[in-house]
């Protein structure tokens, strides 16, 4: 494989990295809503991913923040706060 193949392939990859992270970010949110979850574990495991897709640069910086506002009014609306 040359380097050119090997570009292609690590970006394809990073493609498939991202659409796995955000699904999981969605499910997250939508998990939010459910009233058979915990929204304190929701949201640990939600802010957990968050910092690691960060890290590993599978989201952008505002992507991140994007999540972390939708999950954060969701978790306020959950606990009866409305933001």
């Amino acid at each position: 494989m040359n380097t050119q193949q090997t570009q292609v392939a690590v970006e394809d990859s990073n493609g498939r990295h991202h659409d796995v992270a955000v699904g999981m970010l969605e499910g997250y949110i939508e998990r939010m809503s459910d009233p058979e979850c915990s929204a304190l574990a929701v949201r640990a495991s939600a802010n957990t991913a968050l910092l690691i897709f960060r890290t590993l640069s599978i989201i952008s910086a505002s992507e991140d923040l994007t999540y972390t506002e939708r999950l954060n009014r969701k978790y306020a609306i959950r606990q009866g706060r409305s933001e």
